[in-house]
C-alpha cells in the first residue's frame, strides 16, 4: 500500500500537470492568433507592393507655373531687401530653409547666408547637399565683406 505522502504528491503532480496544460492551451491559441495577424499583415504588405508597384509605374505630371520658367537673371537685392529676405528664411521650420536654399539662385543663396550667424550658416550648410555647399562657400569667399554683415 502507497504511502500517505505518495498520494500527495500524485494529487501535486496531477495539478501541476493540469496548470501546464492549461498554459499549453493558451500558447497554442495565442500562435493562432499571431499566425493569423501575420498573415493578415503579409496580405497588407502585398497589397502595399501592388500599390507602390501601380504608382511608380505613372509620373505625375508636370506642374505649369511660374516655378516651370527659366529663372530671370539674379541681380543684387539692395541691403534692406536682402536682411528681409534672410530674416524670412531664418524664420522657416529647418526642411523647408534647406529645400528654398537648396533651390535658389546660388548667388542670391550665398547672399543669404552670409547674413545669417556663422552656427545658423554652419547648420544649413551642414544639411545641404555637399556640391551645394561647396558653390555657396565659394560664392561666400568671392563676396566682398559688407561693413555691416556677420
Amino acid at each position: 500500500m502507497p504511502s500517505p505522502g505518495w498520494s500527495r504528491e500524485v494529487r501535486l503532480l496531477r495539478t501541476e500537470r493540469a496548470q501546464l496544460d492549461l498554459e499549453r492551451q493558451a500558447v497554442a491559441a495565442e500562435r493562432r492568433e499571431l499566425l493569423e495577424v501575420k498573415a493578415a499583415i503579409d496580405g497588407a504588405l502585398r497589397g502595399l507592393r501592388a500599390e507602390v508597384a501601380r504608382l511608380e509605374g505613372r509620373a505625375p505630371p508636370e506642374p505649369v507655373s511660374a516655378l516651370s520658367r527659366p529663372p530671370r537673371p539674379w541681380s543684387r537685392p539692395r541691403a534692406q531687401e536682402l536682411d528681409v529676405l534672410a530674416r524670412t528664411v531664418r524664420s522657416m521650420k529647418p526642411e523647408a530653409a534647406i529645400a528654398v536654399v537648396q533651390r535658389a539662385d546660388p548667388n542670391l543663396a550665398a547672399a543669404l547666408l552670409s547674413q545669417f550667424a556663422p552656427a545658423e550658416r554652419g547648420v544649413l550648410l551642414g544639411a545641404l547637399k555637399p556640391d551645394v555647399a561647396a558653390r555657396l562657400l565659394s560664392l561666400m569667399a568671392a563676396r566682398p565683406a559688407s561693413p555691416g554683415g556677420r
